[in-house]
């Protein structure tokens, strides 16, 4: 059986979200409240918001894309409305470098502009890892862990610099933090306190901004046995002080250890929901394949019926939980990369529309409002 190695399976993920630094700096509001440019105020969202990763068409791993694909995206999520753009990259710009750690990279505030224009709910997760590589070192220390005190001053500074100008309604640290506990487990509880302290500065700036973790459900619970992920690894949410957690964030792709979607059972997140007190869950990345790709052998189904028949089971284990924010990885499929690209074999058509921008049968399945 293949399996999604580690190191390639974040990388490219959290980069498939964050390619489009772009030129959309104006300053706004956030989602939801007035607007501050004396027109109208957004409509209220959902209580479950359903949106979609950063994901216009012809994006590819590597980038190059067409700033008009970029526009088109935009316009149609906010055509949707109630919606919801996940924005998912590193910290700073230079993101192995760190020269400019702690001023607030292009891309969050881009989406978060244009979700004050547009009124869709922006959903920005500020990652710290490039695969299984931290992005922690900076100008001033070279430490490339969380006992680099600058890292973690400047990281703290940054959100609260971001939190103040934008008043977003969500903030995730880290993205599928997980994966770190298990490979570095003392810098982890190192992580923890660096979160703790990102996390004071972003309620002080914003109190009402609801601030989480975000962890990969199948690899944390143990559910991804077909993607050799049979382990639990809930220290890694056991590590926090739940007092400084608002909401908790999760990847969920339950394609990992479940080959059909009928066989998801309804209470696939109870071992969650057991732990966290009663506080609220965001799905920041979810999705089911439409497509194995010519040559690649997954022991999942794909199909754009099993696409469909997962919006349906995810409805139904999502019933009666408090799930404030559901993403579909990609509004688009992205640009072939080939079969020596495993993301792309994997989450590639993981998305709403095909590669010639049509509407995949769960397009409207998925923006359906209860």
């Amino acid at each position: 059986m293949r399996q999604v190695r580690r190191s390639h399976r974040r990388m490219p993920i959290a980069r498939v979200v964050s390619l489009l630094i772009v030129a959309v700096l104006a300053g706004g509001c956030a989602a939801n409240e007035s607007r501050d440019d004396g027109g109208e105020a957004c409509p209220p969202a959902p209580s479950l918001v359903r949106g979609v990763g950063l994901s216009p068409r012809g994006m590819g791993l590597t980038g190059g894309l067409d700033p008009a694909s970029l526009l088109a995206f935009y316009e149609e999520v906010a055509g949707i409305g109630g919606s919801a753009v996940l924005w998912n990259g590193a910290w700073r710009d230079d993101a192995a470098g760190g020269a400019d750690a702690g001023a607030v990279p292009a891309g969050p505030r881009a989406v978060a502009s244009e979700a004050s224009e547009r009124c869709f709910t922006p959903v920005p997760v500020f990652g710290w890892r490039s695969g299984e590589i931290p992005l922690i070192r900076t100008a001033s220390d070279p430490a490339n862990d969380w006992t680099n005190a600058d890292a973690r001053q400047r990281y703290a500074s940054m959100l609260g610099t971001f939190a103040a100008e934008y008043q977003p309604p969500y903030v995730f640290l880290g993205n599928e933090n997980d994966f770190y506990f298990e490979q570095a487990p003392e810098d982890y509880a190192r992580w923890v306190v660096a979160y703790d302290e990102a996390y004071d500065a972003i309620k002080a700036a914003s109190p009402q901004t609801l601030v989480g973790p975000v962890f990969n459900y199948e690899h944390l619970a143990g559910l991804g046995g077909l993607n050799g992920w049979s382990t639990p690894l809930w220290g890694a949410l056991d590590a926090h002080d739940l007092t400084k957690v608002d909401i908790v964030g999760l990847s969920l792709y339950p394609f990992f250890g479940t080959a059909e979607p009928s066989a998801v059972a309804v209470d696939y997140l109870e071992p969650l929901s057991a732990r966290i007190g009663g506080r609220p869950i965001a799905i920041t990345e979810t999705g089911w394949p439409a497509e194995h790709p010519a040559g690649f052998t997954a022991p999942w189904s794909a199909g754009e019926q099993a696409q469909v028949a997962y919006v349906e089971r995810l409805t139904a284990l999502l019933d009666g939980r408090d799930v404030r924010l559901a993403n579909w990885l990609l509004l688009h499929a992205l640009r072939d990369s080939g079969p020596e690209s495993q993301a792309w074999q994997v989450f590639g058509s993981v998305s709403l529309r095909d590669a010639a921008g049509e509407r995949r049968p769960a397009y409207e399945a998925w923006f359906a409002r209860p």
